[in-house]
């Protein structure tokens, strides 16, 4: 087991930017399509949105973009 340290955003940054972009291109692939998400589980999606707005890892175009899909 790692320690407690390990679990620090600062220490996944390469984590938390490859699910940010990982995310962002889900969402912006879909809307071109026309297609609303459906069949996932909008709490951990609010959950992943929460965390990147709280770390500063999201921009305002990707908050604006995600927001209206999942608020």
């Amino acid at each position: 087991m790692g320690d407690l340290a390990n679990l620090e955003p600062e220490n996944n940054a390469h984590i938390l930017e490859e699910t940010k972009n990982l995310l962002s291109l889900w969402v912006n692939s879909r809307e071109r399509r026309g297609i609303q998400p459906s069949g996932i589980d909008l709490s951990n999606v609010k959950t992943l949105v929460n965390y990147l707005r709280f770390t500063g890892s999201i921009s305002k175009k990707e908050e604006e973009m995600l927001r209206r899909y999942y608020d």
